[in-house]
């Protein structure tokens, strides 16, 4: 979250992180007169604040929320000082407290997309070269390239985009580095549930993060699925405050006939998105060893991590300033389970999108969707080089990053 405000050029920061630096609480907890929080920060970091030239970033702002509150002054009473403001499980926190709407703007980051994390193992001019290829399916991509690209995201399925985990990667090139900083993620989230929940809800928390991952992507949920001993109630409530802060994404189930898209949702009926494929795989414990290098990676994991990986990139290409759903498609048609994996917009069109097997999937639930709705595009993302077939566009699973869904609705 930031001041809603043209941010001036700046010369130099001032970040408190209130996990590391606890002692920093107190100037927030003695009240909100703004002038003195700035004199005290002024003297604490020996910067001059007034003058709008220091950019203030509170990290982990959950762990004080009188900060959160103080963003409304800032904005009000020191208009010219520009402040962002960070933390995880940063929605637990928002729940117990008055939010200043109007005052404060939010973003949403979302994990290193594919082509970003082509920038970090230095291959920019990979994604300068994917980027520019025409979207109308008429060239295909040289062969050697195709399959450096395959086993580039082979190792993103595994790295996935939590920034940390790139990092690490980036530097050391050691996959078993990375693992340990997925179990570092994971147990942060565990540790910080009792922190911002009550015991009651903390425990039924725990319990729904555990079991998600098992049920994420090609799973139309049932809360009986998730806990046979929990109560419903109490693990819708878990899964809304895991959904609102950011550990998962629902994917609405739509009719899918116009725009907007959610106008047509059924919010009753929905699948789950983990919030990155690394962690993802990290949960499940799956044994990359078993994977050959030849292995369909839309077969990998029943194909668990294929759609994880399109959801996620259709989510990167949205807009940081919504919370964006996904939806997908499911015949209504008595005796027919056919389904969709995504419905989005692009170009102002509704648009299907698959994640098939290059070498064996059948399209037969595309079939039935093009038949009742005729799209003017479909889109199915497979391990296949693009190929274009009337109004199908084939295109290998790196390239979902490469479609902008900023107005997917």
């Amino acid at each position: 979250m930031f001041q809603k405000r043209h941010v001036p050029i700046f010369i130099n920061s001032l970040e408190i992180n209130f996990e590391e630096l606890s002692k920093l609480k107190s100037i927030f907890e003695a009240d909100l007169d703004i002038n003195r929080i700035i004199d005290e920060l002024t003297f604490y970091s020996g910067k001059s604040i007034k003058n709008g030239q220091v950019l203030i970033f509170f990290d982990e702002i959950q762990a004080c929320p009188q900060a959160i509150t103080s963003l409304r002054y800032f904005y009000e009473k020191a208009p010219n000082i520009p402040v962002i403001a960070a933390g995880s499980l940063l929605e637990f926190v928002l729940q117990e407290i008055s939010f200043p709407v109007g005052r404060v703007s939010s973003m949403y980051v979302r994990p290193v997309s594919f082509l970003e994390y082509l920038n970090s193992i230095e291959k920019s001019h990979v994604r300068e070269y994917l980027e520019k290829l025409n979207k109308d399916g008429s060239i295909q991509i040289p062969e050697y390239l195709h399959k450096e690209l395959l086993h580039e995201l082979k190792k993103y399925f595994l790295i996935g985009g939590m920034p940390k985990a790139v990092a690490v990667y980036v530097k050391s090139r050691d996959l078993s580095k990375v693992s340990i900083v997925h179990s570092d993620i994971l147990n942060g989230y565990y540790d910080d549930f009792p922190k911002y929940s009550k015991k009651s809800e903390w425990e039924v928390l725990k319990t729904v993060f555990e079991k998600i991952p098992f049920l994420i992507a090609g799973t139309k949920i049932k809360y009986t699925h998730i806990d046979r001993d929990l109560r419903i109630e109490k693990i819708k409530n878990a899964l809304s405050l895991l959904e609102y802060a950011g550990l998962f994404t629902k994917v609405v189930s739509t009719n899918a006939k116009h725009l907007p898209l959610n106008s047509e949702a059924k919010t009753s009926t929905f699948k789950l998105l983990s919030l990155d494929v690394g962690l993802l795989q990290h949960s499940l414990g799956f044994n990359w060893s078993s994977v050959s290098p030849q292995s369909d990676l839309t077969d990998t994991c029943k194909g668990k991590f294929a759609e994880q990986f399109v959801g996620q990139e259709i989510l990167a290409t949205s807009s940081a300033s919504l919370r964006n759903n996904l939806y997908y498609w499911c015949s209504t048609k008595y005796h027919s389970d056919a389904e969709i994996d995504y419905v989005t917009a692009y170009n102002n069109e509704v648009v299907p999108v698959e994640v098939k097997s290059g070498t064996r999937g059948t399209l037969k639930s595309l079939t039935e969707y093009e038949k009742q709705f005729e799209p003017k595009l479909s889109i199915v993302f497979s391990q296949r080089n693009i190929e274009r077939m009337k109004n199908t566009l084939y295109l290998p699973l790196y390239l979902a990053g490469l479609f902008d869904f900023k107005k997917t609705i």
